[in-house]
């Protein structure tokens, strides 16, 4: 059993998987003697599988799972949680967009007695790089998600995310959205159940050049089930 459970999704990152799995490697094992890396693939379309595979042979503590269809970051969560022994669990996008130096800040968190430590870009000694675009974007949801869901949380977005394994386990067991607003069931579901949630500054430096609008439309659609599972169907 290790201590620290990292699930890192990831699609279509045959480009960057190999750099990503070294680099959290090399600076976790600088806090922590007792990790596990899981690779998830959401899809095997193209040789992300492949290329991320042969480092198991490289770090015993690596393993690389997949399936053949792209189906979204939530079901890829999840699946990863299946092959999970660590007593923190978390998931962590594996571009590397989030500096992995910011796991340590949010174990910490969880040490000292919370539930959920959650990054958060909107943290005062949060350091964020990306386009001003982004940044309205995620102004405009996040104050819709305050009104929606009465939650205090100024980011829910933001990929690092990290849960004592037990109440993980109790959040997923309830969750539906595989792909777009999974976070937000996640944070929607812990707010419901009363678990006591943490923001933490993060440390990220964007190279995404667009945000696919199309991509607004279907956030926008999860999360109204969402908030229709919450007040009619009670997530019973």
């Amino acid at each position: 059993m290790y201590e620290i459970s990292i699930i890192m999704p990831c699609y279509k990152g045959e480009d960057f998987i190999e750099k990503s799995i070294h680099t959290v490697e090399r600076i976790v094992s600088n806090f922590s003697k007792s990790f596990e890396i899981i690779v998830v693939i959401d899809g095997f379309v193209d040789k992300t599988y492949e290329k991320a595979k042969r480092l198991e042979n490289v770090y015993k503590n690596l393993k690389v799972i997949g399936y053949k269809r792209n189906i979204g970051k939530g079901f890829a969560i999840k699946y990863g949680f299946k092959y999970a022994s660590g007593k923190y669990v978390l998931f962590f996008d594996s571009d590397l967009e989030i500096h992995p130096e910011c796991i340590k800040i949010g174990l910490n968190y969880i040490k000292k007695g919370y539930d959920i430590a959650i990054a958060s870009k909107r943290h005062r000694f949060s350091r964020i790089e990306y386009s001003r675009f982004r940044r309205f974007l995620s102004l405009c949801y996040n104050i819709f998600l305050r009104c929606l869901f009465n939650i205090s949380l100024r980011d829910t977005q933001t990929g690092l995310k990290i849960f004592r394994k037990e109440i993980l386990n109790s959040i997923l067991s309830r969750s539906i959205i595989r792909k777009y607003a999974f976070d937000v069931e996640l944070l929607v579901l812990a707010n419901k159940m009363k678990y006591r949630i943490i923001e933490f500054p993060v440390i990220i430096k964007s190279n995404r050049k667009g945000f696919p609008m199309r991509e607004v439309f279907y956030i926008l659609r999860d999360t109204l089930i969402i908030a229709y599972r919450l007040y009619f169907k009670k997530y019973d």
